[in-house]
């Protein structure tokens, strides 16, 4: 009987081991997530390693309610969708769902990267047909946007 019971604690162990780390990392996901909560105002857009002019950028918000963003400039929205972050990868990834904007990126998974620094918010986000970027800058000819954000409150 002493034996059977040794049989099933390493394994015991193990899954509650995994579970406690599941649960953390729910956990982390959950933190960021509140972090990304709220209005943020565009204040760098950079796209191919080239700085859009700030004329261009001029009112441009993104609204982040739960899993779900809004990408706007004045009444305009440019985008819509869902997020889904994965906040132990290094660099923190995010994975965008268009359900509203550009034709060719509704339904389509957009891969990106993001990180907080105070009140500021970076993303890089590539195309959908191509990996996740790898370093916090747009590169040129690779379709990847850089985008940094400041709440606003």
């Amino acid at each position: 009987m002493r034996h059977a019971l040794t049989a099933f604690a390493g394994p015991i162990c193990a899954f509650s081991l995994l579970a406690q780390a599941s649960v953390g990392l729910a956990q982390d996901a959950k933190a960021d997530l509140e972090r990304f909560q709220g209005t943020w105002k565009v204040v760098l857009f950079e796209r191919n390693g080239n700085i859009i002019p700030a004329e261009r950028i001029a009112g441009r918000i993104l609204i982040v309610s739960g899993e779900k963003f809004t990408d706007k400039q004045g009444d305009k929205v440019l985008g819509e969708g869902t997020m889904a972050l994965e906040p132990t990868k290094s660099p923190k990834s995010v994975d965008g769902k268009f359900t509203a904007g550009p034709e060719e990126l509704i339904g389509k998974i957009v891969p990106g990267i993001y990180r907080f620094d105070g009140e500021k918010l970076e993303v890089v986000s590539g195309p959908p047909s191509k990996t996740r970027p790898a370093k916090f800058a747009s590169e040129p000819d690779t379709g990847q946007m850089r985008l940094i954000y400041e709440r606003m409150k």
